[in-house]
C-alpha cells in the first residue's frame, strides 16, 4: 500500500506483476491535505508493506500511518532514505523539504530500498523484482542524464527559476539551478533565496526581470482556469433589456 500516487508510479515499477499496488492519494489530491476513508484505514493495517513519502508531506494520513506502525505492519518511509534538505527561511524554516522525487538520483536511492522490502515479502519472488529494478533504475540514471545535459544547455549564470510553490528545490540543488521566488511561499530550501508576493504574479510569466535573467517558469501543478465569458455576451444582453423596458405598449 503506497499513500501518494507519485510514490506508486515508483512502487508499480518495481513490483511489476508480482502484487497488488494500492494508491490512496486520488490523482490530483493535495498530498498536504488530503484524507482517507475509514475502510481504507483498517486496509493500511493489513498491508503487508506501506510506503510513505514522510517528512512531514502526508499530514492529514500520518495518525493512520502511526496507527499500522503501533500493530507492526511494515513501513517504508522514503524520507528516512536520503538526505533531506531543510528549508532555511519562511514559514517552514528548520523543516525538512518533503518534495525528493525532483531529484532523480535520490529515487534511485530510495528504490534500492524498496527493492529489498519487496523481496522478502511472502510469495514475491526477488528475482522478478531484481529484473524490474534494474530496468527502472536503468530509466531513471538515463533520465538523470538527459535532463543534466538538456540543462547543460543553459549557461550556469542564468539558471534561474520560478515557479507557483516551493517544489523544486532538490531539481535546483541536483542541477545547479537558483530559484529566485515561489509565488505561493512556504518554505525556502538553499537554493530558494527569495518569494515572489501573490499580489505580484505577473512578474512569473517574463522572460527577464531587471536583476534575474528567467530562462524558464515551471508550474507545481496543474492550472484549472476558470470558465470562459463569451465577449459581448454581457452587451447583448443589455440592448436586450433596452428594448423591452422601453418598447412602448
Amino acid at each position: 500500500m503506497v499513500t501518494t500516487n507519485i510514490l506508486g508510479d515508483v512502487v508499480s515499477n518495481v513490483v511489476g506483476d508480482e502484487a497488488e499496488v494500492r494508491v490512496l492519494m486520488q490523482p490530483n489530491a493535495d498530498p498536504h491535505s488530503f484524507e482517507i476513508s475509514a475502510q481504507d484505514g483498517a486496509m493500511m493495517r493489513q498491508a503487508d508493506l506501506i510506503v510513505t513519502n514522510g517528512l512531514g508531506l502526508e499530514e492529514g494520513l500520518q495518525q493512520h500511518v502511526d496507527s499500522a506502525r503501533s500493530e507492526d505492519v511494515p513501513l517504508l518511509v522514503a524520507g528516512d532514505v536520503i538526505e533531506p534538505l531543510a528549508y532555511t527561511e519562511g514559514e517552514s524554516e528548520g523543516a525538512p523539504d518533503p518534495h525528493f522525487w525532483t531529484d532523480p538520483a535520490l529515487v534511485v536511492d530510495v528504490v534500492d530500498e524498496l527493492q529489498k522490502r519487496v523481496a522478502a515479502i511472502d510469495g514475491i519472488d526477488p528475482s522478478a523484482i531484481e529484473t524490474s529494478t534494474d530496468a527502472y533504475q536503468g530509466e531513471l540514471t538515463e533520465l538523470d542524464a538527459t535532463m543534466a545535459e538538456t540543462f547543460a544547455a543553459i549557461p550556469a549564470g542564468q539558471r534561474n527559476l520560478v515557479t507557483n510553490h516551493h517544489v523544486f528545490g532538490y531539481l535546483a540543488d541536483r542541477y545547479d539551478f537558483r530559484i529566485i521566488g515561489a509565488v505561493i511561499p512556504g518554505g525556502t530550501t538553499p537554493r530558494l533565496t527569495q518569494c515572489l508576493r501573490s499580489s505580484r504574479p505577473r512578474r512569473s510569466r517574463r522572460r527577464s526581470t531587471g536583476r534575474h535573467d528567467l530562462r524558464g517558469v515551471l508550474p507545481a501543478g496543474p492550472a484549472r482556469p476558470g470558465p470562459r465569458r463569451r465577449r459581448g455576451h454581457r452587451r447583448r444582453r443589455r440592448r436586450t433589456l433596452h428594448r423591452i423596458t422601453h418598447e412602448p405598449r
